[in-house]
């Protein structure tokens, strides 16, 4: 388990299609941060990127649901 990440919940059942033939139905997520340094033009940054991960019971490993978690 990784440090400072608390598994939430919300009020209404989220509907994930596309696992298999199935929908599968969850209410669990976690709030990842990621870092990554770069730069701009010379200048030192570091990008925020802030992910909100659902999470789905008996997933097997290696298998990406949605990749749409970069939002402007």
């Amino acid at each position: 388990m990784l440090p400072n990440i608390e598994i939430r919940k919300i009020s209404l059942l989220i509907l994930v299609r596309g696992v298999g033939n199935k929908v599968v139905k969850t209410d669990k997520y976690i709030i990842v941060k990621m870092y990554i340094r770069g730069s701009i033009t010379e200048n030192p940054i570091i990008v925020a990127i802030i992910i909100k991960i659902y999470l789905i019971n008996n997933l097997k490993a290696n298998l990406l649901v949605g990749n749409n978690s970069l939002k402007p």
